[in-house]
């Protein structure tokens, strides 16, 4: 991996810079032009981001839009986000039943699947609210509707997640 001079983001804390780290892979530009190396950007400078999408590689030479890279693995390649939300946006309760899930495999519990790991799980997100199962707790409803109304398809629930506004946060 190659060090980008000048990309450098913000981690939450004011005046604290971390640099990003990226694979020199190649872009392209909405205005036709293109690269094969991410070192013809521009610095990304000032710029919104939202949590949750793809960060910026850098800006067009030609027409300052911002440019994404391509998948390090393979040009064109598919690569869905999926967002890390922390696990207090469930209950205890909802954890207990996300480990069953996870443990036997079985989409039954949860209408969905659920891929568990030693801190947290994978969560397929159902396409609308009629798929999801009528028992759900409320809180993986939220989450899910919250997942849908931003076009994720899959979520992950980590103890050292982020928190959201949007969602309700519960002490355990």
């Amino acid at each position: 991996m190659s060090s980008l001079p000048g990309h450098r983001y913000f981690d939450g804390e004011p005046y604290k810079v971390a640099e990003i780290w990226c694979h020199d892979t190649g872009w392209k530009c909405g205005c036709g032009v293109k690269s094969d190396t991410l070192q013809d950007l521009k610095p990304v400078g000032d710029c919104a981001l939202t949590p949750g999408d793809a960060s910026p590689a850098g800006r067009c030479p030609d027409c300052d839009a911002l440019v994404y890279p391509e998948s390090p693995l393979n040009p064109g390649l598919w690569v869905t986000p999926i967002p890390v939300l922390c696990t207090s946006h469930i209950q205890e309760s909802t954890s207990h039943l996300l480990n069953r899930a996870a443990a036997f495999h079985d989409t039954r519990i949860l209408r969905t699947h659920c891929a568990g790991y030693s801190d947290g799980w994978f969560l397929l997100v159902p396409e609308s609210e009629g798929d999801e199962h009528p028992d759900l707790p409320i809180d993986l409803k939220s989450i899910f509707a919250w997942a849908r109304s931003r076009k994720y398809p899959w979520v992950r629930l980590d103890p050292i997640g982020d928190e959201t506004a949007a969602l309700t946060t519960f002490s355990w």
